[in-house]
Parts: structure tokens; sequence; C-alpha cells
């Protein structure tokens, strides 16, 4: 399935992100995965637009494909960062992050 995110105008943009962030959180909180496109150059967005009859006049920047993942090792998340997968499973140290005054310092004190 998949979800365009046709807004008023190019001024709610942010609101279009802030959309479509809930939009794939409240998908996974059903175990259904999804990926971001944008529609990008203006061209694409031309084109997308005359296809599915939008109006010129509203802006289609993004597009969300929802679906449920091939198998359940997709759904896990790993606590130990470094695990070998073929997802990007577990989280980065805080000290790869975040740099205090200065890229390259670490001290979170």
């Amino acid at each position: 399935m998949a979800v365009l995110l046709i807004m008023n105008s190019a001024a709610n943009r942010f609101d279009a992100g802030r959309l479509a962030e809930r939009l794939m959180l409240g998908g996974w909180a059903y175990g259904v995965g999804s990926c971001i496109a944008s529609l990008f150059p203006e061209e694409n967005e031309a084109q997308a637009k005359q296809l599915l009859g939008v109006p010129s006049d509203r802006d289609l920047r993004t597009a969300i494909s929802f679906g449920y993942p091939a198998d359940e090792a997709a759904l896990r998340v790993s606590q130990k960062p470094g695990r070998l997968s073929t997802l990007p499973l577990g989280r980065k140290p805080l000290d790869e992050l975040v740099h205090v005054e200065q890229f390259g310092t670490h001290s979170l004190r």
C-alpha cells in the first residue's frame, strides 16, 4: 500500500514530515514496515499529480509505502550494537552522536 501526502501548499511541508513520521510509527506499532520517498525534482511531482488527478496548486512531495516485513527477524530490535544482521539493529553509543562545543569533543559533564 502507498500513501501520498497531498498538502495545501509548499508552506505545509514541515507538517507533511510530521504526518509521515506519525503514519510510519503507527504502522510499526501494528507490525507494518514503511519506506518514505520524495517526489523530486518538480517534473516528478508534476507527473504524479497528473497521473493521480491532484490539482496543480497542491503540494505533493512525500510518498510512503507500507507493507509487512519479509520475516520475523525484521521486527526484532537488538539491544546489542554491532550485532551482525542484514538490518541496522541496535543503537550507536551516545559519544558517536553528541558533540559538546566542537566536533569530536565528547564530554557530557
